[in-house]
């Protein structure tokens, strides 16, 4: 059982209230654990695609309508493949930080708040 999912694996705050009320013995370690099970199960069916940071950098650059035509290709099939729900793009923690440091005035990271972000000149 998931303990703060609906069952499009979004996040529901009400659920995980409930659950938690009800499951006081539950321990942090194991709540965790139970979730990254949760979370490596719903999407074993999908394909892994890892990214260099480069690349990262590219799609963020194409996000905000910049950089070469390549990484606008690049994310519209990226985006094309996650919301479908074949694909996802893991992003360690450590990549994640290294994107933060090569952020830059001149590429800013847009983000939706409903999903993945959209170059502009893809059609939406």
């Amino acid at each position: 059982m998931t303990t703060s999912s609906n069952e499009e694996g979004r996040f529901d705050r009400g659920e995980a209230l409930s659950y938690h009320l009800a499951n006081p013995d539950v321990t942090l370690e194991a709540h965790a654990k139970r979730q990254m099970l949760s979370l490596a199960e719903r999407h074993r069916h999908r394909l892994k695609i890892y990214l260099d940071t480069n690349f990262w950098v590219m799609l963020r650059r194409a996000a905000a309508g910049e950089g070469p035509q390549m990484g606008l290709d690049l994310l519209a099939a990226l985006v094309n493949g996650v919301e479908s729900g074949a694909w996802i793009c893991p992003l360690s923690e450590s990549a994640f930080i290294e994107l933060f440091r090569h952020r830059s005035h001149h590429a800013p990271c847009h983000r939706r708040a409903d999903g993945p972000t959209k170059p502009r000149s893809m059609p939406h």
